[in-house]
C-alpha cells in the first residue's frame, strides 16, 4: 500500500485515509516516529489496553492502596512503554512526545 501527503508550514502531516484503515489507526491512538535511515521514517502504532486487558496484565494482589501502589504501577507501565517505543530512558521518551503546544511533556 502506498500513500502520500504534503508537509505544511506547521509540520503536521495527516495520514491518508487508506493507510489509517489498512493499519487500524484510530483517533487517539499513540503513534511513534523514528528515522531508520536517510529520509526513511518508521511509524508505529501503540494501542492502549482496554480496562480488562490492563487488569489482566497488571493484576492487583491483596488489598488496594492506590497511594502506595501508584509509583510501582507507573514504573511497570513506563518500562513497558519504553520497551515498546524502543527507548532506554525517560529523557528519550519525553523527547519523543511533544505536546500540541510545541513543548515537551516535562515542561
Amino acid at each position: 500500500m502506498f500513500g502520500y501527503g504534503t508537509v505544511p508550514a506547521n509540520g503536521r502531516v495527516s495520514l491518508p485515509e487508506e493507510i489509517r484503515h489498512a493499519t487500524g489507526i484510530e483517533p487517539g491512538d499513540l503513534v511513534t516516529f523514528r528515522v531508520t535511515r536517510d529520509r526513511v521514517i518508521e511509524i508505529r502504532t501503540h494501542r492502549l489496553p482496554t480496562l480488562a486487558e490492563a487488569i489482566e496484565r497488571y493484576p492487583i494482589v491483596g488489598p488496594l492502596d492506590a497511594a502506595a501502589d501508584r509509583e510501582a504501577w507507573q514504573d511497570v507501565a513506563a518500562a513497558e512503554l519504553f520497551r515498546r517505543i524502543d527507548v532506554e530512558s525517560e529523557d528519550q521518551a519525553l523527547a519523543a512526545f511533544p505536546t500540541d503546544h510545541g513543548k515537551t511533556i516535562e515542561e
